[in-house]
């Protein structure tokens, strides 16, 4: 019998048989390179830099990140990941629900921000930003974002230090404009062609 293998987030083996994972299967996976080498080779990753928000009214509570990506188009979904220790994540959670701002090139401050520059945490963070929640589930949307979206909590998986949730987008707006990309730890855009 042909068998394939899946490793976790601790480097362990499983067999992979019809696509479930088997927890009988002795270790046999080298082991994960450490988080300082592991954060270099993210570096190089390009990605789009976004504000992820959940909650309503003083519960409001948001981050920035990089870690979108896109999942399916029917039905249309997309995945973040969220650390556990981050002041969102929980709020995320209880509302089962977020919002996704993409950001464009003049929201480098709105950005740091959101990651917390200064020490800024709650509902500080939201003190400036053009903000609305006039989507269906009433969650703060960037208003002049590239692309905000609203989303349903599809799936969540708990991997190692984050949390990889699934969101079914059921509103979004966009604009034109150049987007904040995180390349090399610095907020940059893409050269105009």
């Amino acid at each position: 019998m042909d068998m394939t293998f899946a490793s976790n987030w601790q480097g362990e083996r499983t067999p992979v048989s019809d696509g479930l994972l088997s927890s009988h299967a002795p270790s046999m996976s080298p082991p994960a390179v450490d988080s300082d080498e592991f954060k270099q080779a993210m570096r190089t990753l390009a990605g789009g830099v976004a504000i992820v928000t959940s909650g309503h009214g003083r519960n409001r509570r948001g981050m920035t990140v990089s870690a979108v990506t896109s999942v399916s188009a029917e039905p249309p979904c997309l995945l973040i990941g969220v650390n556990t220790s981050a002041e969102a994540h929980g709020t995320i959670l209880e509302t089962g629900a977020f919002t996704v701002n993409l950001l464009g090139i003049e929201q480098k401050e709105l950005a740091m921000r959101f990651a917390g520059q200064g020490g800024l945490r709650g509902l500080e963070r939201f003190a400036t930003g053009s903000w609305i929640d006039d989507g269906p589930l009433g969650l703060p949307l960037l208003e002049d974002a590239l692309c905000a979206m609203e989303c349903e909590i599809m799936q969540s998986h708990l991997v190692g230090t984050h949390r990889l949730i699934v969101g079914r987008i059921v509103h979004s707006h966009t604009r034109s404009g150049r987007p904040l990309i995180n390349y090399q730890g610095m907020l940059q855009t893409l050269e105009a062609a």
